[in-house]
């Protein structure tokens, strides 16, 4: 299977939106996987390992640095080592920058705002429960 090149497939130099689900999905597997294999790590498509698109993998690698952070930005959202659905359906949607390989200074995305954002949505659901694509 060859490398993506993360560029393509981008919007001004956005990763493209995925499905709150299969992010999910990705992000767990990953996790699952670290914890019973310390010091490595899963790539896309690893022997065993189920599919999922690129962007997922992005998203959630981003969305692990994020659960992992020192200032503890999802605390209200974790649970042990598990977090909120609504983090997945934000995180699947929120502006992240589409960034290479190698040392770069500071996350993709607006650490600050990614937690308001889950709280606007968390405050949407809870206001408007029936609410169309909630």
């Amino acid at each position: 299977m060859s490398r993506i090149r993360m560029t393509e497939a981008t919007t001004h130099g956005l990763a493209p939106t995925v499905q709150p689900d299969e992010l999910r999905d990705c992000w767990e597997d990953a996790r699952d996987f670290t914890a019973r294999h310390p010091g490595s790590a899963r790539g896309r498509g690893a022997p065993g390992g189920p599919e999922y698109s690129p962007w997922a993998g992005y998203r959630a690698s981003m969305l692990q640095i994020s659960f992992m952070h020192p200032d503890n930005p999802l605390a209200s959202w974790r649970r042990g080592n598990d977090l909120d659905d609504i983090v997945f359906r934000v995180a699947a949607e929120f502006p992240m920058m589409v960034i290479g390989e190698g040392i770069h200074h500071g996350l993709p995305f607006d650490v600050e705002g990614f937690p308001h954002s889950i709280d606007a949505m968390s405050c949407r659901r809870w206001l408007y429960p029936g609410a169309n694509g909630m």
